[in-house]
């Protein structure tokens, strides 16, 4: 009989686990870890959004053309459920934790779950169990308010005191407080340390998912966090300089920032060594860690002190088509946006989209018959006088872009590593089936191989 932990470590390559595994004393666990490098097969631009799904579903893109978080997919859950749906309408008993894409599950779906807690993309705070509504409230605006650069306002005391009461009925260990009152402090006398916050943000909902993991003891669950992926993309030359053929950073900047990186595996070997504890302690149970890919440095990357972001998605659509509009803004990754609306709308937007000429970067990402995503990236004008515009064709008069906003970058920091193909795959615990006729001529699994051997594991139940 073999349960599932599933640490999902977004974006972590081989070279970051091997360094959060070499610190970690083995010989006080009753298991060695086992490790399969997996591969991406997907065919288009990779984001997580996309190799999550193929994960999830156990197919690549080419089959469910999921490209956006957000993205409507009731035909993909219809005909490619994910395993945590498949086991859930098996029967099994089901836990998952800010898995991609979990936020578009209907919460009338929840009830077939042992706990359910939606991604940070989500458009609502519902939980299960509710009593975790308050704690997931403040979660998703702390999330949306630090997209780009982690802001240095702190939420209303109301939002809080209710996350405060959520948080205490489902307390694991109080690590995630006191890390909470040192990185307060810390923030007092070093400001630039508030983007460590998403770090603390994690190790938050990791006490949670640890409350009700022993709470429940489900047959498969998972636990999604981007702390690591978050922190790699800012600061990787900070911490491997030497991975650059020519130095983009000022060695300043580089001293400055070289332990960001070191203090998100922390939290990360926390979060391993807890589970690996959990699956000490309950011989059915295999812990498995998985990135869907992984990172890797970026040559010449270009820096960033200030960007433009659409504060108003009413305001912004409606002067690009010169006429009111409103829609609904769903949650995404800047420079992603997304929006959903009437079929009349979304043509509307996606025409207008695809004509425009601007001196922003527009290109639309996804679009469904009710939702559209798109990508809009242009990092501020050197030319601090020149106001975002769009051209019209009809007239050929510029239009003055409404609803943004220029947000500065205080890290001035930059895409310094970036999604490659290459995940990771370490299971731990007792009775770990061999994968070897899975794997390609590389030696790599596919990522969708993990599906159908998460359905084979749990059915051996």
């Amino acid at each position: 009989m073999t349960k599932i932990i599933c640490l999902e470590l977004n974006e972590v390559p081989n070279e970051i686990m091997i360094e959060i595994i070499s610190d970690i004393n083995l010989k006080k666990y009753q298991y060695n870890f086992e490790f399969t490098p997996t591969i991406s097969l997907d065919n288009n631009h990779l984001h997580p959004w996309v190799t999550w799904s193929s994960v999830h579903r156990g197919i690549n893109h080419s089959e469910h053309l999921i490209s956006d978080i957000n993205q409507e997919c009731g035909y993909q859950d219809k005909k490619y459920p994910t395993i945590m749906s498949e086991l859930s309408k098996k029967g099994y008993k089901v836990g998952v934790f800010g898995s991609m894409h979990s936020g578009r599950v209907p919460i009338s779906e929840f009830k077939k779950y042992s706990f359910f807690v939606p991604e940070a993309f989500s458009g609502h705070s519902h939980c299960k169990p509710e009593s975790l509504n308050g704690f997931q409230k403040l979660n998703l605006v702390m999330s949306k308010s630090s997209a780009r650069e982690v802001s240095k306002e702190l939420p209303n005391i109301k939002s809080i005191l209710k996350a405060l009461i959520s948080y205490v009925q489902h307390i694991y260990k109080l690590r995630s407080l006191f890390c909470l009152i040192k990185q307060l402090i810390s923030e007092i006398f070093s400001p630039w340390k508030k983007s460590r916050r998403r770090i603390l943000q994690s190790d938050i909902l990791f006490d949670i998912y640890m409350n009700l993991l022993y709470k429940h003891t489900p047959d498969y669950s998972n636990f999604f966090t981007n702390h690591l992926a978050s922190s790699m993309h800012r600061f990787w030359e900070a911490k491997f300089p030497y991975q650059y053929k020519k130095q983009v950073s000022t060695n300043s900047w580089i001293n400055k920032y070289k332990n960001e990186i070191d203090i998100a595996i922390n939290s990360a070997k926390y979060y391993i060594k807890s589970l690996m504890e959990y699956v000490d302690n309950n011989s059915d149970t295999q812990l498995w860690i998985i990135s869907s890919m992984g990172q890797s440095a970026v040559q010449e990357y270009k820096k960033s002190q200030s960007y433009w972001q659409i504060s108003d998605m009413n305001s912004f659509l409606s002067s690009l088509l010169e006429k009111k509009i409103e829609v609904k803004q769903l949650t995404q990754m800047i420079p992603i946006y997304g929006i959903e609306s009437s079929e009349l709308n979304i043509n509307l937007v996606a025409d207008k989209l695809s004509k425009v000429k601007s001196n922003i970067d527009i290109k639309i990402s996804s679009r469904t018959k009710t939702t559209l995503a798109f990508i809009f990236n242009k990092k501020a004008f050197k030319n601090k006088q020149e106001i975002p515009y769009f051209e019209n064709l009809s007239n050929y008069k510029r239009t003055i872009i409404k609803g943004l906003k220029k947000v500065k970058i205080n890290e001035n920091t930059g895409t310094s590593a970036y999604h490659v193909p290459e995940g990771i795959f370490y299971r731990y615990g007792v009775s770990l089936n061999n994968l070897d006729h899975l794997l390609r001529e590389d030696g790599f699994l596919p990522i969708t191989c993990i599906k159908d051997l998460a359905l084979d594991l749990c059915d051996d139940l």
